[in-house]
């Protein structure tokens, strides 16, 4: 196992009745599970919290390319679920 696995964090933010907007962050060179867990939620600013780990080592590329490992959820749940109608918004991670 990877002592310093790769995580990721999505904020989910209700615009109204209408939509909800996800803004996703990739976390890696954390100490542990806790350290990504209090960095969503210092980060939160009211939005639902989703945590994952990814399952293989991916190495990181491009910014734009999308990450193809496999999820494995610690925390939280996709709103959207069962529900087609989701702003998708992704940005870099500035700390």
């Amino acid at each position: 196992m990877d002592d310093s696995p790769t995580y990721r964090v999505n904020f989910w933010e209700r615009y109204g009745n209408e939509s909800w907007s996800l803004e996703a962050f990739v976390l890696s060179d954390a100490e542990d599970v806790r350290e990504v867990l209090e960095w969503a939620l210092e980060h939160a600013n009211g939005r639902r919290i989703e945590l994952f780990v990814e399952i293989e080592v991916e190495p990181f590329t491009s910014f734009s390319a999308p990450r193809k490992t496999d999820l494995l959820r610690l925390y939280g749940s996709d709103p959207t679920e069962g529900d087609t109608s989701f702003t998708f918004i992704t940005e870099p991670l500035d700390d």
